[in-house]
């Protein structure tokens, strides 16, 4: 959650995942669709957003003609299928893929049915909607991006056997289970971006995205456990087996949760090349939060004719925020190829009435007299997170208002170097 990922400049989100991440199956990067893919573990420019992490920059593809595929697998297919106007002014690709982990799963160390299952379909459409160019680019332009992901995780447990202890002395704890486990996730996301260029130095891009999550986890699942001392002697006719009971009970867990979310976001980002060195990018942003989040849980346990009542939550969470963000930045490109970013983020958090500032740096050259020329990067800079939903909420289900933003502080010295291998080009890219 602490990682930034832009595809054609168009911010892509995570669900939220009521629980943990692992039932997600599939991340939103179709690579059939991709073109160009940049990475940084940090130090990024100031046009990038409010995270800790890193910045995954996804460049989709511009198909100029019928082109297609499909992969299938033990564990799930792809297919894709892209093609352009006669004319060019009209491009798209629509990719779909499916997934199930049940093979994987089933060596885990609770036995029982797995059955995870997550698909997702992609859509990417470009149009020109003008005949002119200037600088060989269209004057105008709109591209829309349309996601569906639909994660399923269904487990219904039935033994679980954990041997621990020392050589001489093994305990052996024995749960057998009767209930299931049904995670459900539904995400769509869409943007909308137009870009136009005003003249020979000024652009504009205008983007609208949103993404909406469906999530429901229902659980209710009762173990019946057995702890007991093993025997380790090789020699007796009840070797590996229970000798002495040391606890025998069960336990019951039980869940309704279901959350609903919307989030919505609006930006306005320009470049200005005010000069034949220099550009200056500057934006403005908001983006609107509203979740809805029913948490009904809870957990006794039954051990020696005691009845224990471990957790117990039913609560109601309504949550209305937004957070307004804008940024400036100046590039200059010198001579024998060095570059120099530098600029800063500014965003207001309305939820913790907080105000949060970035400054960064970013340095780079070339060393074109060397015998390998190689690229050589560094960046400095403040990086400041608004917590989400998910850091608002503590796990009895109440929303924490005291919770500020996290801070991270960037040094970031890196390495590129390309080359030729079989007769393509690579690039190796190193950062510290």
């Amino acid at each position: 959650d602490e990682n930034l990922i832009y595809v054609n400049g168009m911010p892509i989100y995570r669900p939220f995942l009521i629980l943990a991440g692992q039932q997600e199956g599939l991340s939103f990067v179709n690579p059939d669709l991709v073109d160009d893919i940049t990475f940084s573990a940090g130090g990024w420019q100031p046009k990038y957003g409010d995270k800790l992490s890193s910045v995954l920059n996804i460049t989709y593809k511009r198909p100029t003609k019928l082109a297609g595929s499909a992969t299938l697998g033990l564990l799930g297919g792809t297919a894709h299928l892209e093609n352009a106007s006669a004319d060019g002014k009209v491009n798209y690709m629509i990719g779909a893929r499916h997934k199930s982990s049940r093979y994987l799963l089933n060596t885990l160390e609770t036995q029982g049915q797995y059955l995870p299952r997550f698909t997702d379909m992609q859509l990417m459409v470009n149009i020109n909607l003008s005949e002119d160019s200037i600088g060989g680019k269209p004057v105008s332009q709109l591209a829309a991006i349309g996601s569906y992901a639909r994660n399923r995780y269904l487990v219904e447990p039935e033994l679980r056997e954990t041997r621990f202890g020392t050589i001489n002395r093994v305990f052996r704890l024995v749960v057998d289970f009767v209930g299931r486990e049904l995670l459900e996730y539904d995400t769509w996301q869409g943007g909308l971006q137009w870009s136009r260029r005003w003249n020979g130095i000024l652009q504009s891009d205008f983007i609208v995205s949103g993404l909406v999550t469906r999530e429901r986890e229902f659980f209710e699942v009762e173990g019946g456990y057995l702890l007991c001392d093993v025997n380790t002697n090789p020699g007796s006719d009840r070797f590996n087996q229970c000798v002495v009971e040391r606890g025998v009970g069960s336990t019951y867990d039980y869940g309704r949760n279901s959350l609903e979310a919307t989030l919505l976001n609006a930006e306005v980002r320009n470049s200005l090349d005010w000069n034949t060195f220099n550009r200056l990018e500057f934006g403005l942003g908001v983006t609107v939060q509203d979740v809805q989040d029913l948490v009904s849980e809870f957990e006794f346990t039954d051990s020696a004719d005691f009845v224990t009542i471990d957790r117990q939550v039913d609560n109601e969470i309504e949550l209305q925020t937004y957070t307004v963000s804008g940024y400036v930045q100046n590039t200059t490109s010198l001579p024998n190829g060095k570059v120099l970013t530098f600029g800063s983020r500014v965003s207001y958090w309305e939820f913790g009435n907080q105000w949060l500032i970035s400054p960064r740096l970013q340095y780079s050259f070339e060393t074109r007299n060397w015998a390998k020329p190689i690229r050589v990067k560094m960046a400095t800079g403040l990086y400041r997170q608004a917590p989400f939903y998910r850091e608002l909420r503590d796990p009895e289900g109440n929303l924490q208002e005291d919770v500020r933003a996290q801070s991270s502080f960037h040094t970031i010295v890196g390495v590129d170097y390309d080359f030729k291998a079989w007769g393509r080009p690579f690039v190796l890219s190193s950062e510290v």
